[in-house]
């Protein structure tokens, strides 16, 4: 039975630790096309796994009135693999085939401060970029301090970050969890008397 206890304590202790490591990501949509490189669309997403590419040919900068901030590597999928088969499911030949066009997404972490993002061939000349000051954490902020001027008649409330509500949130699941595991035993233990 303890046992039971000690798996059931470590699982909801690494879910919890799970949704603390969550990040925010850009999620840039890329076109390419013929040799050229397009930004189609910028977007921040949440997400709890790294999905961030670190290798490939080409560099994708956030930068700050021209200060770079970070600097992440990528690469274009314009290959595609296939297998032909015959009619016994049996397969035969296959290759590689380059595709001249391709639609593709990078994603890499968000970072507040950012308002452009180049994307750079290998000899760091830039290729295409796209202002992203829309999604700046200090933009954000003067949005969501306007609406709350705005409603003047409404008490006034509290506003925390989203990183101290993201600490809340994982320290009530904790709570709730530690709680969960305590009431478990007690239950457990006057059903053995």
């Amino acid at each position: 039975m303890r046992n039971k206890t000690l798996i059931i304590s470590s699982l909801i202790i690494l879910l919890s630790i799970n949704l603390v490591s969550a990040s925010f990501y850009y999620n840039v949509s890329v076109k390419y096309s013929y040799g050229n490189l397009s930004i189609n669309s910028v977007e921040v997403i949440f997400s709890n796994q790294n999905i961030s590419s670190f290798s490939g040919d080409y560099y994708l900068e956030l930068r700050n009135s021209k200060d770079k901030l970070n600097l992440y590597l990528f690469s274009i999928p314009n290959t595609v693999t296939y297998d032909s088969e015959e009619d016994s499911w049996k397969v035969n030949q296959g290759g590689v085939i380059n595709v001249n066009e391709t639609d593709f997404e990078v994603f890499v972490p968000y970072e507040k401060n950012a308002n452009e993002i180049v994307l750079t061939d290998s000899n760091k000349l830039d290729i295409a970029k796209k202002d992203i000051s829309y999604l700046s954490k200090q933009v954000i902020n003067n949005q969501v301090t306007k609406e709350f001027e705005t409603v003047a008649s409404e008490p006034t409330k509290e506003i925390i970050p989203k990183t101290q509500k993201s600490y809340l949130i994982a320290g009530l699941i904790a709570l709730i969890a530690i709680v969960a595991i305590i009431i478990f035993l007690r239950v457990t233990k006057k059903k053995k008397k």
